[in-house]
């Protein structure tokens, strides 16, 4: 198996490092500015920016695909902006990620490419990397599962569908390192730190592993009780725990967690793990579909497709909030920087005040 790291477009790399040193203009939002869509069909993809102000949401299920940013503050935004059209892409959003500075936006798609935007201006997209191997003597382009921008903003880090990492240099694309995940059985949850430093591993055969993406060393390793299948995994802002979320826990083999009063012969749970000892820290009887902690990391949100959004104290192990108490219909979570607001997607894009509960966004 060959693996390369592809640059496409070398005069965007250019207007990257032309543009390096230019104080950056916030994109302005016109009063008469559309709202945007809010009955689109299912947000595939979404991102909130650091300082706040930005929300993007990525659809991969309508003519081309799209992005389009809103103003957080709004809800209103400038249209289609970044226009993800099968001419310039082989597949569909399918991870999004803004630089810690806000700057710029990171789409990885279903066809194993990164673009990276401008979202200081138009849109101008600023470089394109993409990943490919040759296998049985044809180009295989793996997906994007999810990617992370390093503290400074100077590296990348992407995983692939088939449980490869790489790690780019954020301005050149040159690659920096290559390892892949495929210990034990097939990968299925995958989940980075928000500095693009570590990464949390499900696999198949019940095992949990964590890794160091700048050496890619498998640094622990948790095995569960056979049959426990590992559904979600997420780090805290800090990346000094995690949660993993486990399904078809057998409660006489008691895996890793002692379970809450289950009495079910098989039961989903919930388990926040510090990532330093390896240790329990705290147990939620929830199970679901995303999760993520707050900025203080003292709060986990967590959502099920079918189920309401709620907010977890993680020294309690309590429920201090629910949040859309009947189907949210919620794909994924993205609290705000300032842990005031909670953004969701799936077959819409919603936002809501975490410490009243109120709706904000759709109104």
């Amino acid at each position: 198996m060959r693996r390369s790291s592809v640059l496409c477009g070398l005069m965007a790399m250019t207007v990257l490092a032309t543009q390096a040193g230019a104080r950056p203009q916030p994109i302005v939002f016109p009063r008469d500015a559309r709202m945007v869509p809010l009955s689109q069909p299912t947000v595939d993809t979404m991102a909130v920016s650091p300082d706040g102000k930005l929300v993007a949401l990525g659809w991969g299920n309508i003519p081309g695909g799209n992005i389009e940013l809103a103003s957080v503050k709004t809800g209103r935004g400038p249209g289609v902006l970044l226009n993800y059209s099968p001419s310039i892409t082989r597949g569909t959003p399918t991870a999004m990620v803004f630089s810690p500075d806000s700057t710029r936006l990171a789409v990885g798609d279903s066809g194993g490419r990164i673009l990276i935007w401008d979202v200081t201006k138009t849109g101008t997209e600023l470089l394109c990397i993409e990943f490919q191997y040759e296998r049985g003597g044809s180009w295989t382009f793996p997906g994007i599962r999810t990617i992370a921008y390093s503290a400074d903003g100077k590296s990348l880090v992407g995983v692939l569908r088939d449980g490869v990492v790489k790690r780019w240099n954020a301005a050149t694309g040159k690659s920096l390192k290559t390892f892949s995940l495929g210990v034990g059985n097939h990968v299925n949850p995958v989940a980075l730190d928000k500095a693009g430093k570590l990464a949390v591993s499900g696999h198949e055969n019940g095992t949990v592993h964590l890794w160091n993406v700048e050496t890619g060393s498998l640094t622990k390793s948790w095995h569960l009780a056979k049959g426990t299948t590992v559904r979600s995994l997420a780090f805290a802002p800090d990346g000094k725990k995690f949660v993993i979320g486990l399904e078809n826990v057998p409660v006489p083999q008691r895996p890793l967690i002692r379970l809450l009063g289950a009495t079910p012969e098989q039961v989903s749970q919930t388990v926040v793990v510090d990532t330093k000892t390896g240790e329990r820290l705290c147990e939620l009887p929830v199970l679901f579909t995303n999760a993520q902690f707050g900025p203080s990391g003292k709060y986990l949100a967590t959502c099920e497709y079918s189920g309401p959004v709620k907010i977890w104290d993680i020294a309690t192990s309590r429920s201090v909030q629910t949040i859309a108490k009947e189907q949210s219909g919620c794909l994924q979570l993205i609290p705000s920087s300032d842990g005031t607001l909670l953004f969701a997607r799936g077959s819409r894009w919603m936002a809501w005040n975490i410490q009243t509960g109120a709706q904000v966004w759709p109104r």
